[in-house]
């Protein structure tokens, strides 16, 4: 015997039996925790404590489950990753605490426990992995010295072990590894070789494996026997169905090769050399290994695929319907244990009695599954006196009999007289007939049912055609294979649904995300749009565009997609030329304030409840935290939120970004190059607005009040399109754009940036009437190219210094008079005086790019839009060199005082026009 043997991980699968995909891997120790843990102490004791077999293996079956011997894709043995070096023996109807001292004594023996059931115990040994079932029958043939007889199941490396409870369950790490020679000692007692046993295993195994066939075979010939009466073609002349028939029926031999010609003999293209031909194939490159197949496609197309009844089991259903009086009810009381009559369900009592168990009827309308850990059902539950309600049943109250008692009951007078077995029964029953539904997570585009998703429906492409939402939210829909065939499917929408009705603060982000049928075509709004916001509208109405089809254009230039930066002072009109565009998605979402209280982990999670829409960031502010201007800087190349799972597999999870987004604040994000290369700028810099102007404006919002969210769908017809041409005219475009500007200085970004806007408009120029010339828009486009680049080379660190200018002023640091005056225009100002002052603020907003006082005079002096001279000047107590600036030009605001007359006046004399405080407070209520 060996000790220190290491071993492997295991596999961990949740959901019961009938999930094949682990979980999560363990090791032994973590294993053995859990069962000596209260975990599943309900569940078990439940199963324990039950007289009724059915209820027992219901709770059984949905049990998470270990396959010890190894760790797998798929629990099957063809998918085995790696073998832990584990075997577990499964010891039934024994005297558990008889043999628990003598099974943990052995020196092999790693870990011993009580099973779900109680009457049995489950064994762990290492062994060697190369020897698994070599070491089974050793190791069985060792136990039946001491009278256990150990379930021959376990010699399968995928065998699943439910989870049990046993605060009892023994380990030892340091137990010895079995060897299969060193077990000969103990088999030559019974003067039987282990070459023997497995020879006598493999002569059984294979008997029961010519049974099944056997079987099968008369399964198929039954299925074959009604194919021929009702000349059904399973295949529905389908060339990869008619190989799979091919490749299931051989798995049963040479005797199913005439079977295979008679299945698919209704097939347009059958022939019988040919099919004999692929029959051949079949049992040369054998695919599958059971001809399950063959007898889901016959179901598929009403064919009966269980063999008829023995007399025993007709002479029983005989029996009982006697008792019950009804055939229909009599089958589903053989197939469930239960029936409905007359509005509530029954049963059987041990006496063979009827018996009421309710005084309703229940029908799942959807099984919603809102997670891999989480689903429930809507549930229509109708009593006796034809009162009826509508029950959303979390799946632990539906396998409970005290919660679903209580769950009932609290929607009025529906009583549950049943038991746990009853319940089982009845949940076995109900489940049968439900119809899976998928939650939808997210508004917006949905690539794999080819639909938009909003709050109040969908709206399919394939149909082009909105399927509104059902009072609880569902719409019963399809979804399309691989094959181009519609399967059922239907979707959970729960924003508007009746279920939350009384929950008003829940889903406030999708309940805005709606369609409103559309009463005017994209060229009405777009002409409107950009007679408001003239050529920055040109900029919105495309981006908007880039929005619609943002996961194509993310994957076509490089897995990356630009934001938008709206940059203007207040009553510029920067807020309503975006708030504009989010009403082509419903209601218009709120905007995030980035200066409160919203956080980045808040922002984010915005930002994954919409694929192809717009989110709204405003409130840039150049001193926002480091990590805030970080997770701006990351939405570029859609990195989202990550953090740690809250389970045992130490990975991450990661908010995912799907949508545009649009950022707008009073200061230009000079802060960092790295962010501000990552935006498109559109700058508002008009204040005044004439009455035609606004008159534009109310016409604008007119049709807003109608709703545009139908205009948005309408153009989803050219998703093909983008699909197809989009990286072609990107890329042209992009080189013409390089060509155009002719400077190597310029950031690979900007180029990026600015030439999805062209290829954007090019593309959908082609399909719509666009309000602007494609010609003017391209050279819009450059310029604004090149006036971003201009702010980012060298006047960015002059714009930086006046609004620091500004914002010292606004904070009362800065004084006229003594640091600057204001005379006849201009603006004189002492650089050296008030540098002190500049760095200090840049420190505290963490900019990394401050320039020593040598550099930034420099820098002001090659202004020449606004720099006049260097003077000498008196002021401030003294006479000394000074900066001359024009300060029109400069578009920032010195000017106070408390006398309105004063203050006209000194607008006047600085060229600045002055505002009426009536006019000022109209702008604002229209623009704001």
């Amino acid at each position: 015997m060996i000790k220190n043997h290491k071993m492997k991980k295991f596999s961990f699968y949740k959901k019961g039996i009938t999930n094949k995909k682990p979980t999560l891997e363990m090791d032994v120790s973590h294993a053995i925790n859990i069962i000596r843990s209260e975990k599943y102490k309900s569940d078990i004791e439940r199963i324990r404590n039950s007289s009724d077999a059915h209820v027992r293996s219901v709770i059984k079956m949905n049990l998470d489950y270990f396959t010890f011997s190894g760790r797998f894709k798929t629990r099957l043995t063809e998918s085995l990753i790696e073998h832990s070096g584990i075997i577990c023996l499964d010891f039934d109807d024994i005297d558990t605490e008889a043999y628990f001292s003598y099974i943990c004594e052995q020196p092999f023996t790693l870990a011993c426990f009580r099973s779900p059931g109680g009457n049995g115990l489950k064994v762990l040994v290492k062994i060697q992995p190369n020897l698994h079932r070599q070491s089974f029958l050793a190791l069985g043939q060792f136990f039946e010295t001491a009278s256990l007889i150990v379930d021959q199941s376990g010699k399968d490396i995928p065998r699943a072990c439910f989870v049990s409870y046993d605060p009892e369950a023994y380990l030892n790490l340091d137990s010895e590894l079995f060897i299969f020679d060193a077990s000969n000692q103990q088999i030559s007692k019974t003067n039987v070789s282990c070459e023997q046993v497995i020879e006598r295993e493999a002569k059984r195994e294979a008997g029961s494996h010519e049974f099944e066939r056997l079987k099968n075979l008369k399964r198929v010939l039954f299925c074959i026997e009604q194919i021929e009466e009702s000349k059904i073609d399973i295949t529905d002349n389908d060339y990869e169905d008619r190989l799979m028939v091919g490749f299931s029926l051989s798995t049963l031999g040479e005797d199913a090769r005439e079977l295979y010609h008679r299945a698919v003999q209704y097939n347009d293209a059958y022939d019988e050399k040919d099919a004999d031909t692929k029959f051949n194939d079949a049992i040369k490159n054998a695919k599958f290994k059971t001809p399950a197949k063959f007898f889901a496609l016959c179901k598929n197309h009403g064919i009966k695929i269980s063999l008829p009844k023995t007399i025993s089991e007709a002479k029983a259903e005989a029996d009982y319907s006697e008792i019950i009086g009804n055939e229909a009810d009599t089958k589903d009381y053989l197939t469930f244990g239960i029936w409905e009559n007359s509005g509530s369900y029954w049963s059987l009592d041990m006496k063979g009695k009827k018996v009421n168990i309710s005084n309703f009827n229940m029908r799942i309308l959807y099984h919603v599954e809102t997670s891999e850990e989480e689903a429930f059902r809507l549930i229509e539950i109708k009593n006796i006196y034809s009162h009826k309600e509508v029950v959303k049943m979390n799946t632990d109250d539906f396998v409970s009999v005290a919660s679903f008692k209580k769950v009932v009951a609290r929607k009025g007078n529906f009583i549950f007289k049943g038991g746990e077995a009853d319940l089982c029964r009845l949940q076995d029953k109900l489940q049968r007939e439900e119809r899976p539904t998928k939650l939808v997570k997210q508004m917006g585009w949905h690539k794999r049912g080819q639909f938009f998703a909003f709050a109040n429906g969908i709206f399919d492409t394939n149909i082009n055609q909105f399927i509104p939402i059902d009072e609880y939210g569902i719409v019963e829909h399809y979804l399309i294979d691989t094959n181009g065939s519609k399967q059922p499917q239907n979707f959970f929408i729960p924003a508007l649904s009746k279920i939350y009705a009384d929950k008003e603060d829940m889903f406030s982000n999708y309940k805005k995300f709606i369609y409103l049928t559309p009463q005017i075509n994209f060229e009405t709004w777009a002409k409107q749009y950009a007679r408001v916001y003239n050529k920055q509208g040109h900029f919105g109405i495309v981006f908007y565009i880039m929005a619609i089809f943002s996961d194509i254009i993310f994957r076509d230039i490089g897995k990356r997609f630009p934001l938008l930066f709206v940059y203007g002072k207040r009553g510029t009109g920067k807020g309503t030329l975006i708030a504009s565009l989010m009403r082509m998605f419903g209601d218009g979402q709120d905007q995030i304030m980035l200066g409160g209280a919203s956080t980045v982990v808040g922002f984010m999670r915005k930002l994954s409840q919409f694929v192809n829409g717009l989110v709204w960031m405003d409130e840039y502010k150049n001193n926002l935290l480091a990590k805030v201007i970080e997770s701006l800087k990351n939405i570029f190349d859609r990195i989202g939120y990550e953090r740690g799972k809250k389970d045992n597999t130490f990975n991450t999870e990661s908010t995912p970004i799907h949508s545009a987004c649009i950022v707008s604040g009073q200061e230009m994000p000079t802060i960092e190059n790295a962010f501000f290369t990552r935006c498109i700028l559109v700058s508002l810099k008009e204040t005044n607005f004439t009455e035609s102007q606004r008159d534009e404006f109310r016409k604008l919002q007119a049709l807003e009040a109608k709703g545009l969210s139908g205009i948005t769908v309408q153009l989803l017809r050219y998703r093909e399109l983008f699909e197809k041409q989009f990286k072609t005219i990107f890329e042209a475009e992009q080189k013409k754009l390089i060509k155009a500007v002719n400077n190597n200085e310029v950031d690979d970004r900007l180029f990026m940036n600015y030439a999805a806007l062209i290829a954007t408009a090019e593309l959908i120029a082609t399909q719509e009437v666009l309000p602007f010339d494609l010609a003017v828009f391209k050279e819009e486009v450059k310029q604004n190219l090149l006036n971003q680049f201009s702010v980012l080379k060298g006047s960015d660190d002059a714009s930086k210094f006046w609004d620091v200018v500004e914002c010292l002023f606004n904070h009362h640091k800065l004084e006229e008079d003594r640091h600057f005056v204001l005379k006849d225009g201009y603006l004189f100002i002492r650089v050296q005086d008030i540098y002190h002052d500049y760095a200090k603020m840049l420190q505290e907003r963490r900019d990394p790019n401050m320039l020593d006082k040598a550099t930034l005079e420099k820098y002001l002096e090659s202004d020449d839009k606004v720099f006049v001279a260097r003077v000498r000047k008196y002021f401030g107590g003294k006479r000394s060199w000074c900066f001359q600036f024009k300060y029109a030009a400069l578009g920032i605001d010195l000017i106070r005082n408390e006398s309105a007359y004063n203050l006209k006046a000194k607008y006047a004399e600085m060229g600045v026009v002055y505002e009426e405080e009536d006019l000022l407070e109209e702008k604002t209520n229209l623009f704001f």
